[in-house]
């Protein structure tokens, strides 16, 4: 009696795993059967190893018109995901959660494709703006500054601009959120090595203030491109402090790179 249920318990946990979309890190294993809307009108659906971009002309099925359907495979660049498709010859570099989507094709630094998994979601999401830090890097007579913090452009980060890793340097930005998804690295369509050469965030320390006082949290991230997801525990309406407290190493550069934020209200 005892071997049919050990049996269907192999059999359940087997399916469980298979059925993972992501590692507890945040790399991609598939995106088969995730959707995620970028309007109402707006909508990815990844299924049976096929991307479809769809347009709904009203709130019914037989009004959508299907923008484009192929078949792709995942190619990874380093850190970086690659979404190569069969018919268009074209390939988009994939950040992508289990919430939210974004695509870059090789022509834009910004996104070809921004979506959340659902319209709901899409509604309660912003960028953060009055963005400060304690350092940037200024190279070649550009700044990599906080303030690219607040788009999601491609080969655009803040990178912190101190002798060695960046340890204890900060960004300040005003708040309105519970949730905030983190793009950690430098991120680029053209040079996905710039990722590893680079280094990345390992803790961090976020401070917030609230109607509850001062609050601080330390998180460990995952060495990934993907969105993380930090939950803060409460609503926050006032300023958010990140600071840098440890970092994974670049193989060239000791430079400290974010790529982008994201806030999720609740």
């Amino acid at each position: 009696m005892k071997r049919p249920m050990f049996v269907f318990i192999l059999l359940f946990l087997a399916s469980s795993v298979f059925c993972q979309n992501f590692t507890e890190s945040g790399e991609i294993l598939t995106l088969d059967g995730l959707s995620f809307a970028s309007d109402i009108l707006n909508e990815i659906v990844f299924e049976n190893g096929e991307i479809s971009i769809i347009n709904y002309e009203g709130y019914f099925e037989e009004k959508r018109h299907i923008i484009l359907n192929d078949k792709y495979d995942i190619e990874k660049k380093g850190s970086l995901v690659f979404l190569n498709l069969k018919n268009e010859s074209k390939s988009f570099l994939c950040l992508a959660s289990d919430e939210v989507l974004l695509l870059y094709d090789e022509k834009n630094e910004s996104p070809f494709f921004f979506g959340f998994s659902s319209m709901r979601g899409l509604e309660l999401i912003s960028q953060p703006d009055k963005i400060t830090a304690s350092s940037e890097l200024l190279e070649n007579d550009y700044v990599y500054s906080a303030s690219n913090l607040g788009n999601f452009n491609l080969s655009q980060p803040w990178v912190e601009g101190v002798p060695g890793n960046g340890e204890g340097e900060y960004i300040t930005l005003s708040g309105n959120c519970t949730y905030i998804y983190l793009f950690n690295g430098y991120i680029s369509y053209s040079k996905p090595y710039l990722y590893e050469r680079n280094s990345r965030i390992k803790k961090i320390k976020i401070t917030t203030n609230t109607e509850n006082g001062e609050k601080e949290f330390i998180f460990n991230l995952f060495d990934t491109p993907n969105p993380q997801k930090i939950n803060l525990g409460e609503r926050v309406t006032d300023d958010i402090k990140l600071e840098i407290l440890e970092v994974y190493p670049g193989t060239k550069y000791q430079d400290t790179c974010l790529n982008a934020l994201l806030f999720k209200i609740f």
